[in-house]
């Protein structure tokens, strides 16, 4: 992941997610990506995703948390099959996640396992709230309650992208 600086004029983003089958990287089981332009909401994108079988099965606490499971998954597309659809929405736009080192393992070694060699910019919403904020813990839906953030269905990628990009504007106008 690289480090980048965060300027207020920001104006095109995408907030990002995955929820993973288990703690392999690259064991990604949902996508949920949502473009920004000037702060606001402009589009979105999700997709359930079959993780590669060498990737071992899903773990009880992973599937606890999101209620994704190799069954449900069995006829959804792999990484790669997806891929050209995420590489269009995302472009050449920065990619903003609520712990973003987690994120983007995962998002990268998808990347590596399909043979595709590119890497992406994050910027982290974590980090931000820890330098902006005083809070008793940063997990993400407090910093959403703490901003005033809609986090409709926490663990569903595509909610969790879309909370995590109104917080990055939030944070962003906080600096």
């Amino acid at each position: 992941m690289m480090s980048v600086s965060l300027k207020n004029n920001d104006a095109d983003y995408v907030a990002f997610d995955v929820e993973t089958a288990n703690n392999c990287a690259g064991s990604i089981c949902s996508i949920g990506l949502a473009y920004f332009n000037n702060n606001k909401l402009a589009s979105k994108y999700y997709s359930l995703v079959r993780p590669p079988d060498e990737f071992g099965d899903f773990n009880y606490y992973c599937v606890s948390v999101h209620g994704l499971t190799a069954d449900i998954l069995s006829d959804q597309p792999t990484f790669a099959e997806i891929y050209s659809d995420i590489e269009d929405f995302i472009g050449n736009n920065l990619l903003v996640a609520h712990n973003a080192p987690f994120d983007s393992r995962h998002f990268h070694a998808a990347l590596a396992h399909t043979g595709i060699n590119r890497s992406y910019d994050f910027a982290c919403t974590l980090s931000l709230a820890r330098r902006t904020l005083s809070l008793s813990t940063y997990k993400f839906d407090v910093v959403c309650k703490h901003l005033g953030v809609p986090l409709e269905n926490y663990h569903n990628a595509l909610s969790d992208a879309i909370a995590c990009g109104k917080v990055y504007a939030a944070l962003k106008d906080a600096l």
